[in-house]
């Protein structure tokens, strides 16, 4: 599986250790287009290259000046459980273990030794869980993939069947997740799934499983937190529970705190997810 986020090793497999890559390029700052009349038959939705708007500023204190709600996180939501995700990552160990594997980006080290994986799985899911994104390359955000496999029946075939792979198009990081291809999609919503035709290729998308809605004018097919522009100068921030910050390509980056029942802690430097 492919692997095309950034990761944060300290955070993913703290005594373990691994070696991160990332994937060249990332997704464009989308806009916001004017929404399509709805008919009884709608016509794909052809979406046209967005105006980059105009970069959230810095605070007087320093800080980037941009709130939760304007970077597009939802609203909160209780952290997963651990027990629910130790049993759910002991599944994934048995059933899945190359992909696990392939998360954790240090693939060697997992290979053959599930109680090890089942051990860093966790962590690796609690990631994409603190910035709100699918898990990995997968259509799966965390809780939708915890609860698939805990109404998975006995053995792996409902374990495979609740890890999908996503379109290498889409790609999802802590500044959200973009379409990553000058090709211009044609979109269509058939209930949750997102229909996408890209010169004469088919692809698809259900957005349920990333716990959205399907949106003819999102780049990505579905109702995903989209990159916001910001001044990379500015010092992180906390917005409650929410850190925010601007990454160096000038994009907006969240991490929920409180998704993994940590609180954001502002300090000079800038702000971090701490234990309660």
């Amino acid at each position: 599986m492919r692997s095309s986020w950034p990761l944060v090793c300290g955070l993913v497999v703290a005594a373990l250790g691994c070696s991160p890559r990332t994937r060249a390029g990332a997704a464009g700052v989308v806009g916001s287009p004017s929404a399509q009349p709805a008919t009884s038959a709608p016509p794909p939705v052809s979406l046209a290259p967005a105006p980059r708007p105009p970069p959230y500023g810095i605070r007087p204190d320093g800080r980037v000046d941009v709130t939760a709600r304007e970077a597009g996180v939802q609203p909160p939501r209780s952290p997963l459980a651990a027990d629910r995700l130790a049993r759910a990552c002991e599944r994934l160990a048995a059933c899945v273990p190359d992909t696990l594997a392939a998360w954790s980006l240090d693939e060697g080290r997992f290979h053959g030794d599930a109680r090890l994986a089942a051990l860093a799985c966790p962590r690796i899911v609690q990631w994409f869980e603190e910035r709100a994104v699918p898990v990995a390359d997968t259509n799966e955000a965390p809780a939708f993939l915890v609860d698939a496999i805990e109404r998975a029946p006995a053995g792996c075939d409902g374990v495979r069947a609740a890890v999908t792979e996503r379109t290498a198009f889409i790609v999802c990081s802590e500044t959200g997740c973009g379409w990553d291809d000058e090709r211009v999609p044609e979109i269509r919503c058939e209930g949750s799934v997102a229909r996408f035709a890209v010169e004469g290729r088919s692809l698809s998308r259900d957005c349920a499983r990333a716990l959205a809605s399907c949106d003819e004018r999102s780049r990505t097919g579905c109702t995903d937190r989209a990159p916001v522009a910001c001044d990379a100068r500015g010092l992180d921030r906390c917005d409650g529970d929410v850190k925010l910050g601007c990454d160096r390509d000038g994009k907006v980056s969240v991490h929920d705190c409180a998704r993994v029942a940590a609180r954001c802690v502002e300090g000079p430097r800038g702000a971090a997810c701490a234990p309660r």
